[in-house]
């Protein structure tokens, strides 16, 4: 029995319609658990805001519970086991009463470094917990422990450079989630043996992007010191010593070519994590083992590593079954791949055309399987604990968090309206193109569905999710309030807290010249309605919305406000409420009128049977269980890339449920350090 049966079990039907949970490491919040308890019937909600509890509890379900309609519901509480003594009255006399913690399931090894573990690796070290004899286990033996038997890593047994760079790229590569005090850990027990002083080891292990741009910059030296024996069956580095400018301390020179390394090297090019480079001598190269990782511009060179990464992508799609952290990998890749695709560097090319029609059948097949998981699965993401944050009513949690680790935190939330995470790469390359200092921590986020703005984006500024402000969720207008009311509410004065709502191009320099106070302000909000527009008017499809974001970012208009936020001490997020597809119109239902949100991707209905007379008149129509929405908020999606438009019209659109429009970017801006 595993720690999800442990607690299943005690989850029994008809025994009590109201069940009382003390959780305190939210255990409860772990995908497959919550995915087991909805299937036994059990619906969750949490008690944190006791006011919105109390109209989520009384509209909801007491309602039912009154007409005689039995649901099994568990009210969770964040808190130790007494604190259930001081729930209402009439919530603790009628539930039945539990409690699970962390220290139940593991009572021998230490709590606060288990604390910090993601929750899918708790199955592993339960099974792990039964083969050791019952005895106490100090914080660093725990440590040990964990590495050991869950991420299978002794640091005592890592004496060379190989060894090192393939427990590097195990972790950086596979996206394991390794808690930050078990990292120091590895670093701690790697400092005693003095071999990789001049290792940037808290970096390369910290930051993922600092490991791979450590990589990047000494593949040319590899390249150029990459020679032959007679039989052409082994190499070697030369020692030659050249002046590559690098920015990372360390060796200079470091053995792709090895077993334990090499295994990740074409992954890591055609996937686009490294990039190609010019060398020395590479015509003779191209036939070995390190052609991915040669640039030759060509259109043939295009064609291979595009179909290879296409291939890759196909294999690699995500099931219906699957963890959500691994769409949101997924997303990355997909987006990456997209952008380039899609970027005008590839337009001359004879097979571009080609390639996109190729790309964009297997959008089709990743966004069917999205959907199938959005169906089984999304209804939980709003359970799951908000650091990381998994969807965008928790940023705000989040970014509180930052506060209140450290008060004098300076934070600027800008809400890039409609950016797609593919189109966010776009961005990135000429934010670093303009400003060489910015450093990006860069993570993928769940919208608000339906991906509309006026339910999405209300979600991020208020922090809450939609069944909360009902009265407005067909409008922005209430954003300023919102933002305003959860930062008061978090502590932050008034005259400290800030909203801007379409700052367009011209109008940051003037804005930042007359509004702009940052000595004042703790909390900014911005809203940049540019892409929006952009899309709105698009009538290029995807090649166009890359080609016009270009354009918008080389004016230089939003670099110039994030390197004042940057100057003045701000730490920056950036994110989105949905993102945007090319669709083609199916044509609009005849009952567009009686619809009462018209959306191109998705039309919603306040009356459930009329939205199913409508989806019967139209194949592999979408209808969604309003989980988390208002009452009688019924939303009908269109398919694939089909949108209800005037038939066969093709237009940039978004209020659906593609991977494009779902997943969309949150990222850390910083100023870099020069190493």
């Amino acid at each position: 029995m595993g720690w999800r049966d442990s607690i299943l079990k005690e989850f029994i039907n008809d025994v009590s319609r109201l069940t009382l949970v003390a959780d305190p490491d939210a255990l409860l919040t772990e995908e497959v658990l919550i995915a087991g308890l909805h299937k036994k019937g059990f619906e969750i909600i949490e008690y944190e805001d006791a006011i919105s509890f109390r109209y989520a509890y009384e509209t909801k379900y007491r309602s039912l519970w009154d007409e005689g309609i039995n649901t099994d519901l568990v009210v969770v509480l964040r808190t130790e086991e007494a604190d259930l003594d001081n729930l209402p009255y009439d919530l603790y006399e009628r539930g039945r009463k539990l409690s699970f913690s962390i220290k139940k399931l593991f009572p021998d090894l230490s709590y606060p470094v288990i604390e910090e573990l993601d929750k899918k690796y708790l199955e592993k070290l339960y099974e792990s917990q039964k083969s050791v004899s019952s005895q106490r286990k100090g914080d660093n033996a725990t440590k040990d422990f964990i590495l050991e038997n869950v991420f299978a890593i002794k640091p005592d047994l890592i004496k060379s450079i190989p060894q090192l760079l393939n427990l590097l790229l195990r972790i950086h590569y596979s996206d394991e989630i390794l808690p930050e005090t078990l990292t120091l850990r590895i670093i701690n027990i790697m400092k005693r043996s003095g071999e990789f002083k001049e290792w940037p080891l808290k970096e390369l292990f910290l930051e993922k992007n600092a490991f791979f741009n450590f990589l990047q910059e000494r593949w040319p030296l590899f390249l150029d010191s990459f020679s032959s024996f007679e039989d052409d069956s082994r190499w070697n580095i030369s020692s030659k010593n050249a002046a590559y400018n690098l920015k990372y301390p360390g060796p200079e020179h470091l053995p792709f070519d090895d077993d334990g390394v090499r295994i990740y090297i074409d992954n890591l090019f055609v996937e686009g994590i490294l990039q190609p480079v010019q060398c020395q001598n590479c015509e003779r190269l191209k036939g070995t083992w390190v052609r991915y990782g040669i640039r030759d511009n060509t259109q043939e060179e295009f064609i291979d590593r595009i179909t290879e990464r296409m291939n890759r992508l196909e294999s690699s799609i995500p099931k219906s079954d699957s963890n959500h952290s691994e769409w949101l990998s997924f997303s990355v890749d997909y987006a990456d791949l997209k952008s380039r695709i899609y970027s005008k560097d590839i337009s001359g090319f004879e097979a571009s055309l080609s390639i996109r029609d190729k790309f964009f059948e297997l959008s089709i097949i990743i966004n069917r399987q999205f959907s199938e998981w959005l169906i089984n699965r999304y209804s939980g993401l709003n359970n799951l604990p908000p650091i990381p944050p998994v969807i965008l009513n928790q940023i705000p949690r989040f970014l509180q968090r930052k506060f209140e680790k450290d008060p004098s935190t300076k934070i600027a939330l800008i809400v890039i309206d409609g950016l797609s995470l593919n189109q966010w790469i776009t961005i990135k390359k000429e934010l670093e193109y303009q400003n060489s200092e910015i450093k990006f921590d860069e993570k993928s986020i769940f919208a608000w569905i339906p991906t509309l703005t006026s339910v999405s984006r209300q979600t991020i500024f208020s922090g809450k999710i939609p069944l909360y402000f009902a009265d407005n969720i067909n409008k922005t207008s209430g954003e300023p309030k919102s933002w305003q009311n959860y930062w008061q509410d978090a502590g932050i004065k008034t005259h400290q807290i800030s909203y801007k709502k379409n700052l367009q191009d011209e109008d940051i320099p003037e804005y930042l010249k007359t509004e702009f106070n940052p000595q004042s302000t703790t909390v900014y909000g911005f809203v940049i309605n540019k892409i929006d527009d952009i899309m709105h008017g698009m009538q290029l499809g995807e090649e166009g919305m890359h080609n016009q974001i270009e354009q918008w970012m080389k004016k230089g208009y939003f670099n110039e406000l994030i390197s004042n936020l940057l100057e003045n001490g701000f730490n920056i997020w950036i994110t989105s409420d949905h993102g945007n597809i090319e669709s083609k119109g199916i044509g609009s239902p005849s009952e567009r009128s009686l619809s009462d949100i018209k959306g191109e991707r998705v039309r919603v209905f306040s009356d459930p049977i009329l939205r199913n007379e409508i989806a019967k008149k139209y194949d592999s129509l979408i209808e969604w269980d309003p989980a988390g929405l208002p009452e009688r908020y019924f939303p009908l999606f269109a398919p694939d890339n089909l949108s209800f438009e005037n038939q066969d019209k093709k237009s940039i659109s978004h209020g659906g449920i593609s991977i494009d429009e779902v997943i969309v970017p949150f990222i850390s801006i910083t100023r870099g350090d020069n190493h």
